[in-house]
């Protein structure tokens, strides 16, 4: 009786979400660096960080604070790379997508997670616009579509408690 009450008092806003999102669905696109070693990739591609590093290691011993400022550069140039990357894959997919929202990364090798927003019955026009923009990488590219999944990244529904006032609400 509990859950009846709960949501007859937020009957609107469910209603609202049930409405925006009828029809969609949530796929996630993830981009990495199908490469071995991505620190040794970098070192090839970027020359910066190759002369730094062999400035850092030419001596015997690289200070705790020597390598920690190579580890920035490294960290630097691979949030900008990965950041370049976001930007042209939101580009070539934002004419298949009701909404994109870029999710967070597991490791290094990892350019990009993206969640999808997308009508149910495009998701064959998504996957072939996904097909063609891969065209336009080379083979040290590896893109994973997963899903249709739930709306978790994109729904949120706000439930206040009857009774309890503004202090108790629910969302997600």
């Amino acid at each position: 009786m509990q859950i009846a009450h709960l949501m007859e008092h937020n009957h609107k806003a469910l209603r609202a979400n049930l409405t925006e999102f009828s029809g969609k669905v949530e796929t996630h696109l993830k981009l990495v660096w199908d490469v071995d070693n991505i620190y040794k990739y970098f070192l090839e591609q970027h020359p910066e960080l190759q002369e730094e590093a062999a400035t850092v290691f030419s001596r015997r011993m690289p200070s705790q604070w020597e390598k920690i400022e190579l580890g920035k550069l490294f960290e630097e140039l691979l949030k900008e790379e990965r950041e370049k990357y976001v930007q042209k894959v939101e580009k070539a997919l934002s004419s298949y997508c009701n909404e994109i929202k870029e999710l967070n990364v597991a490791d290094e090798r990892n350019i990009l997670r993206l969640a999808c927003l997308i009508e149910r019955d495009k998701e064959k026009e998504f996957d072939e616009g996904v097909r063609q923009m891969a065209g336009d990488f080379n083979d040290i590219h590896s893109f994973e579509i997963t899903g249709p999944w739930s709306l978790y990244n994109f729904c949120n529904i706000h439930l206040a408690v009857p009774g309890m006032g503004r202090r108790h609400v629910f969302s997600r």
